[in-house]
C-alpha cells in the first residue's frame, strides 16, 4: 500500500510540472512523415496488392523487391561528376518522406551545390513489382545518376518475418548489396526525369512503361488512402491516420485479414484484426472473412465431454473434447479461444451495416457460438464465464476453471446482439432465451466479479479451493465490461482509476502515456506487456466514459512512441508483433473513429449516436470515412457539427459543452428542443434527430467553463472531514464504495466521516455549474496510519548481531524433499471443465510445452554456504535447524499430494518467530495470499502472516522459459527491474539455497511474555506447493 500512496504522490506531483517532451525521430509535414538524415535501411516496408510481396524502403534510399522467400532485386543510387563518384545514400542531406503506401527521398549534398535528387517509389498496381521516379534538378549537361539492379536471392524463410527491423534490427544496416551480380543498370545523364520497373518476372527497366505505371500506382495509392479524410489541431495524429488505411490495407489477404502485415502476415481469426475494415467502410472484406471462417463452424459433433490433453501436461483441452465440438470455429485457431473476439468484431460489423445478407451468414453462427461458449465455459450457468486464451496477451496466462470478466462480456454483448437479431425477425422464442441470458450474465457480473467495496471487476473467482476473488485484475477486466455495456456510467469512472493508481503508468518521451497490461509477475511472456493494442482499447474506455482528455493522453502517449519515435516511420505496431500488426492497427482505428470522434451506428435498431469526445482545447475536428462525415467547428460561443451519412437513420447527438447555460440549439438552421445530463465537468447536450442522412446542430453558450474532472482528496479513517467541491452547489454524493459515512451536503461543501475503507477509491459528486448539471470525480486515498503503523510493528526490519536463538526440531513433520517437487504429478483435483490449467509437473504453463520448457533442476548447490553443522545460518543472520533426514520440507498444497494444513508445536516465548519458507506458485497467484501462517498462543489468541506474492513470496526457481517467436521474452524472476513497479519498496529477503531454490527468511513480532503453542501453515491457493523448512525463536 505505501508503495502505491508514493505512485499516486508521485503522479498528483508530476501532473504540477511541465514535462520536457522530446522531439520525436520522425516530423510531419503535409501529412508526410518525415525524417531528416537518419541512417537506417530497410525501415520503411510498402505493401504490395494484398500479398506477401513488399519493398523494402526505408530512412536511407535504397529499395528492395521481396515476396515470400524471395529478394528479386536491390535498387541503389551513385552520382558521377568531373570530381568523383558518390553513393546517394551517403550524402549529406537525406529527407526520407512516407505517406499514402509509398516513399519519397529529396536528396542534397553540401558539396553539391544547387543539386537535388528526388526518388519516389510506389507498388506497381499490376505485377508484383514496385515502380520508381527518378527527378534531377540543378545537374550540370556531364553529371550523371547511375542505378544498379542487383542482390537477387532466395531464402528459404519467409522474409516478412526476418526483414522486419523491429524483430531483426540488424537489416538497418544491410545497405546496397555491393559484390553481387548486377543483374540491370542505367545511367541518367543531366536534368531528366525518368522512370524505373521492377517485378517478379522482368528485371529493372527504365522505359515509357514505367511512367504509365508509376502514375496509376499513385493514383491508387491516394485514392486507397483518400477514403479517409481527417483535419485536426495534431498533424502527428492527421499523418498516422492517413497512414493507418494503408496499414488496415497491407493486412488484408483475401479472403481474411492477415495477423500482421510483415511479422505475423499468416491467416488467424484473431486478434483484435477487423475493426478496421468496419471502421473504414470495408464491409464487403468483413463479411468475406465471416463467410471463410464460418464455412469451419462444427454444427454436428459428438465430441461433448471435457478432457484434458495428456499429451500437453493436462494444460489444454484434448482434440476430442467438447472445446472442439459444435459450434467451434476449425480453421487457424490453433489451442486458442480466437473466435469469441471473432464474433465480437462481426457484431460490430452487424451494427455499422445491418445488411440482410450478412445477418443470415451471422446469426446462426452466432447462436452456435453462443451455445459453444455457455457450455464450454459457464457450466454451472452463474453467468460468470471462463476466459480460455481469448484475448492476446494470454500466453502462459489461465484461469483453472475460474469466471472471468473477458469472457462474460464477450458473451454479453452477443447475446445483445443476437437479441436484436430475434427482435427484427419476429422470433419471440429466441428473444426470450436471449433477454434470458441477458440477465443472467448480468447478475453474474455485478454479484460475483463485481467488486463493489473497491470499483473495478476482479480478474477472476477460483473455481474449486475457497473460491476467493483475484482482485488484481488486468486490463481487459477494465476494458471489456465497459465496451460491452455491463458497466453503468458511474462504474465505468470506478473502474479506470484502477489503471491509474495500481498498473505502471509510463510517461513517454514525446508525451502521453502508456499503460502495462497487468501487475502479474515474473514478466513471462505474455502476461505483462506494455502493448499498444491494448492501450489504444483502453483510451477508447476513456472516451466512452466522457473523459476526453484522458483517453487522448493514452492515445497520443501510444501512437506518439510508436509512429514517430521508433525505428519505423507511420508504424502501428510493435517490436513483439513487429511493423503494422493488426491488433494495434485495428484498435487504432476503433479508438480513433469510435471513440474519439463518437460514431457509434446502430442501424438494426434504426439509430446513430453521435457522441464526439475530442480534446477539451481542440476548436476544430473532421472526419470523412466511406459510411459517414463528421465536423465540428467552434468558433467563439458556437459550436456546429455536422454529420452525412452513406445510410440515411435516426440520430441521437451528445454534445458535451462546457458552460453555465446554452443559449439556442438549432438544428439545420431551425430552433429545436434539447436534454441536458451530467457529464464529466461538463453537461451532455442530447438532440434527437429524424430519419436523415444529413444534420448540422449549432450550439450556442454563453461561455466557456474550465475543464476539471477529477479531484484528487487524501482522507484518514475514523474522521470528520470536509471537502470543497469547485462548483456552484452540491446536489448529492454517490458513494458506492462505502466509504463515507453520514454524508451531509452545505453549498460547495461536503462534510462526511471516514470509514476504515483504506486505499485508492472513487465517489462522484453530482453539481451545478450555472444552469447546468455535471459530475465531480473524487479520486480518494484513505489511510488508517494507525495500523500501517502497528502493521509495521507486526515484523522486525532487522536482527541482532548477537540474537540467542532457539532453534525448532521440525524432522518429525518433514513430508517431502524440495528437490522433488517438480519431479511428481499433480493430477488431482482438476475439475473436468473446458478449463486451461497448470501442468501436471506442478511449474509449466501451457505455453512450455510447445517451447519445449520445463522446470529446472532443484538442487541445494550452495547450501554448504551457510551450514555450520545442523545450523543453517541465513544471510540475514536468522538460524534455523536443518533436518538430518531424507526430507527437509513440511509441503503443504491443495493438491491431493500433500495435505492442505500441518501444525507444528512451539511451546515456548521469544520476541520473534522467524520462518524458512520454500515452494512453488504462479503468475496468476499474485497478489492474493497463497497460504498462511497461524500463530496459536496459549491464552487462546492467535495471529497470522499471509504469504503474498510477490511481497513476501516467491516461486522458488526462476522461469528460464522464453517464447519461439521473435520479441517473445521473458522475465524470469521478481529480481527483474523491468518488473520493478510490482514488487514493494524493500524485497523481502531470501536465502539461496541452491542456483534454483531460493527460500524466503520471514517473521512475525510475538506477544511479549504469551507462550506460543503451534504454529499451522495452510495453503490456500490451488496450482501452488508452499513449504515450511525452518522455524525458530528470536529470544
Amino acid at each position: 500500500m505505501i508503495k502505491k500512496v508514493f505512485f499516486l504522490f508521485c503522479i498528483c506531483f508530476c501532473s504540477l510540472i511541465t514535462y520536457a517532451i522530446n522531439k520525436p525521430i520522425y516530423s510531419v509535414e503535409d501529412t508526410w512523415i518525415v525524417g531528416h538524415n537518419l541512417k537506417n535501411f530497410n525501415n520503411r516496408p510498402l505493401y504490395i496488392n494484398n500479398t506477401n510481396g513488399f519493398i523494402l524502403a526505408g530512412d536511407k534510399p535504397v529499395m528492395r523487391l521481396c515476396r515470400g522467400g524471395e529478394i528479386y532485386g536491390t535498387l541503389s543510387f551513385n552520382f558521377m561528376d568531373m570530381s568523383g563518384t558518390y553513393q546517394l545514400h551517403e550524402f549529406s542531406e537525406i529527407k526520407s518522406m512516407y505517406k499514402n503506401g509509398h516513399m519519397k527521398w529529396v536528396i542534397e549534398d553540401n558539396r553539391k551545390v544547387g543539386l537535388q535528387i528526388q526518388l519516389e517509389v510506389v507498388p506497381d498496381v499490376e505485377e508484383m513489382g514496385m515502380v520508381v521516379k527518378v527527378k534531377i534538378k540543378g545537374a550540370k549537361s556531364e553529371d550523371q545518376l547511375s542505378w544498379t539492379w542487383n542482390g537477387q536471392e532466395t531464402r528459404n524463410e519467409n522474409l516478412s518475418w526476418k526483414l522486419d527491423c523491429l524483430a531483426y534490427p540488424e537489416v538497418l544496416s544491410w545497405g546496397p548489396d555491393f559484390g553481387t551480380k548486377t543483374l540491370t543498370s542505367g545511367v541518367i545523364v543531366g536534368n531528366k526525369t525518368v522512370y524505373l520497373f521492377a517485378s517478379d518476372k522482368r528485371q529493372m527497366l527504365q522505359d515509357m512503361i514505367a511512367k504509365r505505371k508509376f502514375e496509376t500506382g499513385l493514383k491508387k495509392m491516394e485514392d486507397l488512402c483518400n477514403r479517409m479524410i481527417i483535419n485536426t489541431p495534431d498533424v502527428y495524429l492527421n499523418a498516422l491516420a492517413m497512414a493507418s488505411v494503408r496499414a488496415v490495407d497491407g493486412c488484408w489477404y483475401p479472403p481474411v485479414f492477415a495477423h500482421g502485415a510483415m511479422q505475423w502476415n499468416n491467416n488467424l481469426p484473431g486478434w483484435r484484426v477487423l475493426f478496421g475494415g468496419t471502421m473504414y467502410g470495408w464491409h464487403d472484406r468483413i463479411a468475406e472473412e465471416a463467410k471463410h471462417y464460418i464455412s469451419t463452424q462444427v454444427t454436428k459433433s459428438d465430441y461433448k465431454e471435457n478432457k484434458p490433453n495428456k499429451n500437453h501436461m493436462w494444460t489444454l483441452q484434448d482434440y476430442t473434447s467438447r472445446f472442439y465440438g459444435e459450434g467451434r470455429i476449425l480453421a487457424d485457431q490453433n489451442a486458442y479461444d480466437m473466435q469469441s473476439q471473432f464474433f465480437d468484431q462481426l457484431i460490430e460489423d452487424y451494427r455499422w451495416n445491418d445488411d440482410p445478407t450478412f445477418i443470415a451468414l451471422l446469426r446462426p453462427a452466432l447462436e452456435l457460438h453462443l451455445k459453444w461458449i455457455e457450455e464450454c465455459f459457464d457450466p454451472d450457468g452463474d453467468g460468470c464465464y471462463e476466459s480460455y486464451l481469448n484475448t492476446w496477451p494470454t500466453d502462459s496466462q489461465w484461469y483453472n476453471g475460474g469466471g472471468t470478466a473477458e469472457e462474460t462480456a464477450y458473451a454479453y454483448r452477443g447475446h445483445q446482439a443476437a437479441y436484436d437479431m430475434a427482435k427484427n425477425a419476429g422470433d419471440t422464442k429466441s428473444m426470450e432465451h436471449h433477454d434470458a441470458m441477458l440477465k443472467r450474465i448480468e447478475n453474474g457480473f455485478q454479484n460475483i466479479l463485481w467488486l463493489k467495496d473497491q470499483g473495478f471487476s476482479a480478474s477472476y473467482i477460483e473455481q474449486e479451493g475457497n473460491k476467493r476473488l483475484h482482485k488484481n485484475p488486468w486490463l481487459y477486466s477494465i476494458f471489456l465490461p465497459i465496451d460491452a455495456q455491463l458497466t453503468s456510467s458511474l462504474q465505468n469512472i470506478e473502474s479506470l482509476y484502477y489503471t491509474e493508481w495500481a498498473l505502471q503508468n509510463d510517461k513517454m518521451p514525446c508525451g502521453g502515456r502508456m499503460i502495462w497490461t497487468s501487475n502479474w509477475v515474473p514478466g513471462i511472456w505474455s502476461v505483462r506487456p506494455l502493448w499498444p493494442g491494448d492501450n489504444y482499447h483502453l483510451a477508447q474506455a476513456y472516451f466512452t466514459s466522457d473523459l476526453p482528455d484522458e483517453g487522448y493522453d493514452i492515445l497520443k502517449g501510444t501512437f506518439m512512441h510508436g509512429a514517430y519515435n521508433t525505428a519505423v516511420p507511420g508504424n502501428i505496431g510493435d517490436a513483439i508483433g513487429g511493423t503494422d500488426f493488426g491488433d494495434c492497427i485495428h484498435t487504432f482505428c476503433r479508438t480513433l473513429v469510435g471513440g474519439m470522434f463518437g460514431f457509434l451506428p446502430d442501424y438494426p435498431n434504426q439509430i446513430v449516436r453521435i457522441s464526439p469526445k475530442f480534446p477539451t482545447d481542440w476548436d476544430y475536428a473532421s472526419l470523412s470515412l466511406p459510411d459517414f462525415s463528421i465536423n465540428f467547428q467552434e468558433r467563439g460561443l458556437v459550436s456546429e457539427y455536422e454529420i452525412r451519412l452513406k445510410k440515411a437513420a435516426k440520430q441521437l447527438w451528445e454534445i458535451p459543452v462546457k458552460t453555465s447555460k446554452v443559449v439556442k440549439v438549432t438544428l439545420n438552421g431551425k430552433n429545436v428542443s434539447y436534454t441536458m445530463v451530467p457529464g464529466v465537468s461538463r453537461s451532455i447536450l442530447k438532440v434527437e434527430v429524424p430519419l436523415s442522412d444529413k444534420s448540422v446542430l449549432k450550439i450556442y453558450t454563453a461561455n466557456d467553463l474550465d475543464y476539471n474532472p477529477c479531484q484528487n482528496v487524501q482522507l484518514s479513517s475514523y474522521t470528520q472531514d470536509k471537502i470543497t467541491i469547485d462548483c456552484d452547489s452540491i446536489l448529492a454524493v454517490y458513494d458506492p464504495q462505502n466509504i463515507f459515512e453520514n454524508i451531509q451536503i452545505k453549498n460547495k461543501n461536503i462534510s462526511v466521516w471516514v470509514a476504515n475503507n483504506t486505499g485508492f477509491h472513487t465517489a462522484v459528486c453530482k453539481v451545478m455549474r450555472g444552469e447546468n448539471e455535471e459530475w465531480k470525480i473524487l479520486r480518494v486515498n484513505i489511510r488508517n496510519e494507525h495500523e500501517e503503523k502497528m502493521e509495521k510493528l507486526r515484523t522486525l526490519e532487522g536482527y541482532p548481531q548477537a540474537a540467542i536463538w532457539e532453534k525448532i526440531n521440525l524432522q518429525k513433520y518433514m513430508n517431502a524433499d524440495v528437490t522433488q517437487i517438480f519431479k511428481q504429478e499433480y493430477l488431482s483435483p482438476r475439475p473436468n471443465t473446458a478449463s486451461c490449467r497448470l501442468g501436471i509437473d506442478g511449474f509449466s504453463t501451457w505455453t512450455f510445452p510447445y517451447w519445449n520448457a520445463g522446470p529446472p533442476e532443484i538442487k541445494l548447490d550452495s547450501l554448504n554456504l551457510y551450514l555450520q553443522d545442523e545450523t543453517l545460518k541465513t544471510p540475514q543472520g536468522v538460524q534455523f535447524q536443518w533436518p538430518q533426514g531424507e526430507n527437509n520440507i513440511i509441503f503443504t498444497s491443495m493438491w491431493d499430494n500433500y495435505p492442505t494444513k500441518i501444525a507444528v508445536d512451539i511451546n515456548t516465548t521469544g520476541e520473534a518467530l522467524c520462518f524458512l519458507v520454500c515452494g512453488s506458485t504462479n503468475v496468476m497467484q499474485c497478489d492474493i495470499a497463497n497460504a498462511v501462517l497461524r500463530i496459536y498462543y496459549e491464552d487462546g489468541s492467535k495471529d497470522q502472516l499471509e504469504l503474498i506474492p510477490p511481497i513476501n513470496y516467491w516461486n522458488l526457481c526462476a522461469f528460464n522459459v522464453h517464447g519461439t517467436a521473435a520479441g517473445q521474452g521473458s522475465r524470469a524472476y521478481y529480481t527483474s527491474e523491468i518488473d520493478r513497479f510490482c514488487m514493494p519498496q524493500k524485497l523481502p529477503d531470501t536465502i539461496r539455497l541452491g542456483k534454483e531454490c531460493t527460500a524466503m527468511v520471514l517473521n512475525r513480532v510475538l506477544k511479549p511474555g504469551v507462550v506460543v503453542e503451534r504454529v499451522e501453515l495452510e495453503t490456500l491457493s490451488q496450482e501452488v506447493v508452499v513449504g515450511l523448512m525452518g522455524v525458530s525463536i528470536l529470544k
